[in-house]
């Protein structure tokens, strides 16, 4: 299989969809002749045309909003917010794809000081050649253990794999992948199997997704359970680029939490 870094794999599958069934359609704010903030989609408006890769105004909720009539009506749109800080206004479309920008080039295992890992020297940037598909709502078991099970999902998988490699524990760690449908089989399954639980995300802690994780593994595996489901994530404050790695939660913090759910009794 061919090496890919995440913009050429995602360039790529949308290339594939786009060449496959005429309905598939691209839009979204300089998506088109410029082919992306991040070039995500180079070239695919001048090898398919501005009426199957459309250039929008600078309106999200509009952009989301055509999107939705569009599938309503038999295309199949995928519409490019290309920032999260400005998906707030569409939230109403049915699907939302969240690609972590930190990914784009290489795996990131939280070390801001490391040399760039580029995706072409690490496994997973084997991508399948031409089409091929995804489940949504089914989680990945990236790395099987015993001794205790790592909930994550996006940058995290990456900087959890590292911080398990600075422990003597044996962890499980489950890439959730799709937060809404959830695949709470393969997440519970383990945890009952290890009775010890760490949810990593990079979100504030009040009223992050990991809460749903633990509220999750309380209610489904409550009496397998040997600690309290530990939480590693972002400060509760408004994210501070001065101080990013003080905000990051990395491979120390992670380690931490591994080592103090791992002593509870």
């Amino acid at each position: 299989m061919p090496r890919m870094n995440m913009v050429q794999a995602l360039n790529s599958a949308m290339d594939v969809m786009l060449g496959r069934d005429a309905r598939v359609v691209i839009l979204g704010e300089d998506v088109g002749y410029f082919g992306g903030v991040f070039r995500v989609t180079d070239g695919l408006q001048r090898k398919y045309g501005e009426h199957r890769v459309l250039d929008t105004p600078i309106a999200e909720g509009g952009i989301i909003a055509t999107a939705i009539g569009m599938g309503v009506n038999g295309l199949k749109p995928v519409a490019e917010i290309q920032f999260a800080d400005y998906i707030y206004p569409g939230f109403e479309d049915p699907v939302v794809f969240f690609e972590p920008k930190r990914l784009y080039n290489g795996p990131f295992d939280g070390d801001p000081h490391k040399p760039a890992v580029p995706w072409s020297a690490h496994p997973r940037g084997e991508v399948p050649d031409g089409h091929y598909a995804v489940p949504i709502g089914r989680a990945e078991v990236v790395r099987e253990g015993q001794d205790l099970t790592i909930l994550t999902y996006g940058t995290m998988v990456h900087v959890a794999e590292a911080a398990v490699r600075t422990t003597a524990v044996d962890a499980e760690i489950i890439d959730v992948r799709t937060m809404s449908p959830l695949d709470t089989d393969t997440l519970c399954t383990s945890v009952c199997r290890t009775g010890r639980c760490v949810v990593v995300h990079e979100a504030t802690r009040f009223s992050g997704y990991g809460a749903e994780l633990v509220a999750t593994v309380q209610e489904q595996c409550f009496w397998n359970l040997e600690a309290p489901v530990k939480r590693v994530a972002g400060w509760d404050t408004p994210y501070p680029h001065a101080f990013e790695w003080e905000y990051f939660p990395g491979q120390a913090r992670i380690a931490a939490a591994i080592k103090e759910v791992m002593e509870a009794r």
